[in-house]
């Protein structure tokens, strides 16, 4: 039975939170530089939404792709929560880190908040050991992105099926899908609940079901994008999966090589083969029935995370998560089962040593890739082009990026020109192929010597800038031989080209 309880638990939620983001906040602080590009474009499009005095605000800066010149905001709730931030910090960068600590200070708050309310043992030692189970989960958290909220928004959502609170099931799938499109897992959420419900009742309840689907379907419909809304979910959960391109998209996309998988990953595979050993035999003493449904739950969706992360990195960020609590919440259905008698020692005095060696190994683990690892000063380095954009662009303006992930530099910089392609490769492939085609085989080189390079990005693209990196070569030594192209200036990094 889950219980509510009624202890000062806002307060120490708020505590929780506010020390979680302090050791993030000091993490960032110690190099003052984000960790991803990502959080500029989210902290830069909260900012302007501030300034402007808009709820809502469409994303006009990619016109060829999917997006068109009012796209859609899939992010609306999560700019919407950061905005106040940027507007109190003025869009500075200042801002933007105090921003990523907060959000990624959310994970923990919610899981303590969650384990509380369900009065579990050792909530703040298992908060800690759900928050560490992955080498590289601080660092994930620590990119101002939704991932911190959808772990807590995927948790609660568990917790709202099992306690069959159909109304809070509604307002969070509602929710969800606005902060952002993976709100569409909940789905999974609800199919293994439908299973798990069957499996202990031999019957199906459909409430739930009405519940999530008529809130994923509410949030399509009631929002400034709609009918938009429904064409962009497609593309995201469908077009992008399974469309590969000759252009890479982010590289979280991809699958850790298999010694990271494993030695990243070490405590929440070691989490998922305990917890399968406790299944295994409370099914070989025909106890599987008296284990809880919450527990079931977070094994099952645990185990779909581990397949999703198997097949791309960006699913750590849960993964690890559910495999802590699946163990947590199994091993304490054994201890209250077996009523420790399979044991010759009471393992409710070993379990807090677990713990607390899980949480201390994560969180040294975890702080040491997140200081050693890789800043991004990409915006540093990008800062002459994007500012010298900004100074002599005209409004509308349209620049010809041949790295699609210099979308966000250009856009930090200079919210008055347009840009060929951003976000993901795939944004201008579904909307334009043969726009597509012609950025991805200038980008990367693949023309004849023969092809009038000027003509493409003048006359078919109509482009007025042009930004290139190393990869772009042999675009760039075409321009530089073109009379209508003018080399404005070149960093260690780009080159800045005008189109006549």
């Amino acid at each position: 039975m889950l219980l509510v309880s009624k202890s000062k638990l806002p307060l120490e939620t708020l505590l929780v939170l506010c020390i979680s983001c302090l050791y993030f906040f000091l993490l960032l602080y110690e190099d003052a530089t984000p960790i991803s590009l990502d959080g500029y474009y989210h902290y830069k499009f909260a900012f302007l939404m501030w300034e402007e005095g808009v709820f809502w605000k469409d994303v006009s800066w990619l016109p060829y792709t999917v997006l068109g010149d009012n796209g859609v905001d899939h992010h609306w709730f999560f700019h919407l929560l950061i905005a106040p931030i940027a507007g109190l910090f003025s869009g500075s960068e200042d801002g933007l880190l105090f921003a990523t600590a907060l959000v990624g200070a959310i994970a923990p708050a919610g899981v303590y908040l969650f384990l509380r309310l369900v009065k579990f043992p050792y909530a703040l030692l298992i908060t800690l050991a759900v928050i560490f189970s992955h080498d590289f989960l601080p660092t994930r958290f620590l990119m101002l992105r939704m991932q911190p909220i959808a772990l807590v928004i995927f948790i609660f959502a568990i917790y709202f099926l099992c306690c069959r609170y159909y109304l809070a099931q509604f307002i969070l799938a509602f929710a969800a899908l606005n902060f952002y499109h993976g709100g569409i897992l909940l789905l999974f959420i609800l199919g293994v609940w439908l299973l798990l419900d069957y499996f202990y009742h031999k019957k199906i309840d459909l409430k739930p079901f009405i519940a999530v689907l008529g809130g994923l379907l509410a949030a399509l419909i009631i929002n400034p994008w709609y009918p938009n809304t429904i064409e962009y979910l497609m593309f995201h959960t469908i077009y992008k999966v399974f469309q590969s391109l000759h252009v890479e998209s982010g590289v979280e996309w991809y699958p850790f090589p298999i010694n990271l998988f494993l030695s990243f990953s070490w405590i929440a595979h070691v989490g998922m083969l305990v917890a399968l050993l406790v299944l295994l035999w409370l099914y070989r003493i025909q106890k599987l029935k008296a284990v809880q449904p919450l527990s079931l739950m977070f094994f099952v969706i645990a185990c779909l995370f581990l397949l999703m992360y198997f097949k791309s990195m960006r699913f750590l960020s849960f993964y690890g998560p559910f495999s802590i609590l699946a163990l947590s919440f199994l091993l304490f259905d054994f201890i209250r089962i077996t009523k420790y008698r399979l044991l010759p020692f009471r393992i409710q005095y070993v379990l807090p040593v677990i713990f607390t060696f899980t949480a201390c190994y994560g969180l040294f683990s975890g702080s040491q890739l997140v200081l050693k690892g890789v800043r991004t000063n990409e915006m540093k380095e990008f800062k002459a082009v994007g500012q010298y954009i900004d100074l002599y662009s005209k409004p509308g303006d349209l620049v010809f990026n041949a790295n699609w992930s210099d979308f966000v530099k250009i856009f930090w910089f200079s919210t008055k020109v347009n840009v060929i392609n951003g976000l993901d490769p795939h944004y201008l492939a579904y909307q334009n192929w043969d726009k597509y085609k012609l950025w991805a085989n200038l980008a990367v080189g693949n023309f004849d010597d023969s092809v009038d390079v000027i003509k493409i990005l003048k006359k078919d693209l109509g482009v007025r800038w042009v930004t290139a990196d190393q990869v772009s070569k042999k675009m760039v030594e075409k321009l530089f031989d073109a009379p209508s192209a003018h080399m404005i200036l070149a960093t260690e990094t780009h080159v800045l080209f005008e189109i006549k």
